[in-house]
C-alpha cells in the first residue's frame, strides 16, 4: 500500500527516456523552493494497493511504443520505503531486464544505506538520486539533467558508480544498449 499524490505518464524530466513518474504523498523535509510542495502533507493523497498502482502504470507502459521505465519521487519515497520496494519488485517482476527504475530521495546516500530495508531497495532499483533540494543551489540549465540543485547526485546502483554530473549519467545510459531506443540510438 502506498499513499500516492499523482502519476505522470510520458515524463522526460525525471530520468532517461519517456517514463512513468509516480509522486508519493508525504515529506517532512519542507525544502524551501520545492517544486512539489503539494506532496508534503502526510495522509493527503490516495491510498492505493500495489496491484492498483501496477494496473495504472501498465495501462501506459504496456503500449507498444512505450518502455517500462519508472521514476518514484515525491514527497519522500523513503518515508514509505516498504511500499516503494514492493512496487519496484512488482515492476521488475513484470518487466524484467527491460525495466529501469529510479528513486528520488532527500536522503543522502549514507542515510539511505542506514535503512533496514537498504539491501532490498538496492537490489530492486537501478538508480537513486540523493540529496535535499537546496534553493540557492538550484540547477540552471548548465548541462545537468534529472536533478533540482547542484548538491544532488545520481547513483547508478547497477554499476556502483556515483554519477555526480548528469553528463556522466547520460554517457552511462548511452552505453547501456537496453536504453538506446529511448535516446534514438540504433544498436546496429
Amino acid at each position: 500500500m502506498l499513499d500516492i499524490h499523482t502519476m505522470d505518464y510520458g515524463s522526460i524530466s525525471a530520468g532517461p527516456g519517456y517514463r512513468v513518474e509516480l509522486f508519493t504523498q508525504g515529506c517532512d523535509a519542507n525544502c524551501p523552493g520545492c517544486f512539489s510542495r503539494e506532496t508534503h502533507a502526510f495522509d493527503a493523497g490516495t491510498l492505493m494497493t500495489i496491484d492498483q498502482i501496477m494496473e495504472a502504470i501498465s495501462q501506459w507502459t504496456d503500449k507498444e511504443e512505450n518502455r517500462p521505465y519508472l521514476t518514484v519521487c515525491g514527497g519522500e519515497p523513503l518515508a514509505q520505503v516498504e511500499g516503494v520496494i514492493e512496487l519496484c519488485e512488482a515492476f521488475k517482476e513484470k518487466y524484467g531486464r527491460l525495466s529501469h527504475i529510479i528513486v528520488y530521495t532527500g536522503y543522502e546516500l549514507d542515510e539511505a544505506k542506514e535503512l533496514p530495508e537498504w539491501r532490498r531497495l538496492r537490489k530492486t532499483i537501478d538508480g537513486l538520486v540523493v540529496g535535499r533540494f537546496i534553493k540557492k543551489q538550484r540547477f540552471k540549465m548548465t548541462g545537468r539533467k534529472f536533478i533540482g540543485s547542484s548538491n544532488q547526485r545520481y547513483v547508478d546502483l547497477r554499476s556502483g558508480k556515483d554519477l555526480i554530473y548528469a553528463a556522466e549519467a547520460a554517457n552511462w545510459v548511452a552505453e547501456d544498449k537496453k536504453l538506446w531506443p529511448t535516446l534514438g540510438i540504433s544498436s546496429t
